[in-house]
């Protein structure tokens, strides 16, 4: 896993917290009533059909409605699959001192000072560990001419 796909994990849960709001906004939504008539028949003999009218939500508005919230709630899935991929990688670290650095840095978002503080450690040394988990290459070093 890439650090830019475990830096995605609080956007991710954010999206979800918006993608559950504007479903229940979708849901919340007033649908337009229409008029309309249907058939039935009396209830004694002799069954002779009956046209009445009945108010109904409008079809059109209702499938609309429900389309957008069948195409977030899949979309909400994919994230929720996302980001507990993302948890189970951070959980099956083997390191707990690495595994609580990683829940620090890509779960709460804390800044590399603050995680360096948290855990008795130079905040280079976070960096490092970081680095050499997740096997990026060192940073440069300045050249000196």
């Amino acid at each position: 896993m890439t650090e830019m796909e475990l830096k995605q994990y609080r956007i991710i849960i954010k999206e979800i917290q918006d993608l559950d709001k504007r479903i229940n906004q979708l849901y919340d939504k007033e649908i337009g009533a229409v008029a309309t008539r249907v058939k039935g028949s009396s209830r004694t003999f002799p069954y002779r059909e009956v046209r009445t009218s009945v108010i109904v939500d409008n079809p059109i508005e209702v499938a609309a409605r429900d389309r957008l919230i069948a195409s977030r709630k899949k979309k909400k899935e994919q994230l929720q699959n996302i980001a507990l991929e993302i948890e189970q990688y951070v959980d099956d670290i083997e390191d707990s001192e690495l595994r609580l650095i990683f829940k620090y840095r890509f779960m709460d978002g804390m800044k590399l000072n603050d995680i360096a503080e948290e855990v008795s450690l130079d905040r280079s040394v976070i960096g490092k560990k970081i680095r050499k988990y997740i096997d990026l290459p060192p940073l440069p070093h300045k050249a000196v001419l």
